[in-house]
């Protein structure tokens, strides 16, 4: 790992007092990442997968690995699940029990159908990325909707 040297001086600027000199003044950059790919797993995730029957809980890990960097939406399908079985040697089910155990952890409230009909990750759960700055898009878009409307509210009621 490379070190900079800085020839400057750090001073108190109240006292004039030089704090650090050229000697004493490292810069060592930390540009060091961790590139695994993780999932933030959320407490009130765990007892909600406790609950969760075998096939559930095979199905709500594919869920999981399913998710992108930054976002909640699922691109899941039988196909899917069952390569990503195949690949771990994990037993799976018939295309009917596929969508029972998909239903079963949309009634544990781990997966929801999202506004387009897609399913999503509960971001309450489990979350891949910032949460937070989704969480923040999401209101500035609802900020900006709420906004829309009570605009064309305000055209109807001159009307």
């Amino acid at each position: 790992m490379p070190k900079y040297q800085r020839h400057r001086e750090l001073m108190d600027p109240d006292t004039g007092e030089v704090v650090l000199s050229d000697e004493r003044i490292l810069l060592i950059p930390t540009s060091d990442f961790d590139r695994a790919r993780f999932v933030k797993l959320f407490y009130p995730a765990v007892p909600v997968l406790a609950r969760c029957k075998p096939l559930e809980f095979i199905l709500g890990m594919y869920a999981l690995s399913c998710l992108k960097n930054g976002t909640v939406s699922l691109k899941m399908s039988f196909e899917g699940y069952s390569l990503w079985c195949d690949g771990l040697g994990v037993p799976r089910k018939d295309k009917s029990s596929y969508y029972r155990a998909l239903r079963g952890l949309v009634d544990l409230g781990f997966v929801v159908r999202g506004e387009d009909g897609d399913m999503e990750i509960n971001y309450d759960m489990a979350f891949v990325g910032n949460r937070m700055k989704v969480l923040k898009a999401a209101e500035s878009m609802k900020r900006k909707t709420d906004r829309i409307v009570k605009l064309e509210e305000g055209k109807q009621e001159e009307l």
